[in-house]
């Protein structure tokens, strides 16, 4: 069982009394036909937007993972509530999809990234740094910086209800690492973080897909996006700047 301090306890409760009040006002019976930006083809969009769908599917394996494996009820509780939110968000992009003509193929980057969490055998922090870092904080951002690109009302507000929810996910994340990353040594940490840098760089810089040229054309973004990133690992604990300044490049 893990020793979690009560402030995080009580913030941890609040955050569940948040998600149990949205998930019980939801409304999910937009059916608006989807709008196609015009100036991106119908298979284009539908790949983009088949994108998130396919990001809630793993992010919702990840959390049902994690409930196993973490020895805390609150932050099972916390968990079984975000899994629900997961499971929502899937089901209404997937929605929208059917309409807009189906679900497209998963991108082979997050593909990848998906696999290689799966497949991780260490302790449950890598999965979550990865659900935080490769799959919920780049899709918040994604949403918040394109807004010409999903300026389709239904999916407009499909995102907004996505990005609320995910906020109070990433804040329990953030909150839980901050507090027990500092129980596993500095060997792990390290591995820790080059693991999740792999499946970012793997999944957000080097996409070899339909998206591959707008990825290169604004490559600037991406090396900012992962300098955040970098950031937010700090913060949380998981690798000192000057860790970082050692590791091999």
């Amino acid at each position: 069982m893990l020793a979690t301090s009560q402030p995080l306890n009580e913030r941890i409760d609040g955050l569940i009394a948040a998600m149990s009040r949205a998930q019980n006002g939801e409304r999910t019976d937009d059916k608006r036909n989807p709008r196609v930006p015009p100036w991106l083809t119908r298979r284009f969009f539908r790949h983009i937007v088949s994108q998130l769908y396919h990001g809630e599917r793993a992010s919702h394996a990840v959390c049902t993972r994690l409930i196993r494996e973490i020895e805390d009820p609150r932050a099972q509780r916390f968990l079984e509530k975000q899994v629900a939110d997961e499971h929502r968000h899937a089901a209404l992009y997937r929605d929208y999809l059917d309409d807009l003509g189906g679900v497209s193929a998963i991108d082979p980057g997050l593909a990848r990234a998906q696999d290689a969490i799966a497949a991780w055998t260490g302790t449950w922090h890598g999965p979550m740094v990865a659900v935080i870092t490769v799959l919920e904080t780049e899709a918040v951002r994604t949403l918040q910086s394109a807004s010409r690109l999903f300026a389709c009302p239904r999916l407009a507000a499909i995102n907004r209800g996505v990005v609320r929810d995910e906020a109070r996910h990433l804040a329990f994340g953030r909150l839980f690492l901050r507090e027990h990353v500092r129980t596993i040594d500095a060997t792990e940490r390290r591995a820790i973080y080059r693991w999740v840098q792999d499946r970012w760089r793997g999944c957000n810089a080097n996409r070899r897909d339909i998206i591959g040229l707008y990825v290169m054309v604004r490559r600037p973004l991406f090396a900012k996006r992962w300098a955040r990133q970098n950031r937010d690992l700090i913060r949380l604990g998981l690798i000192g700047t000057d860790e970082i300044a050692r590791l091999d490049p």
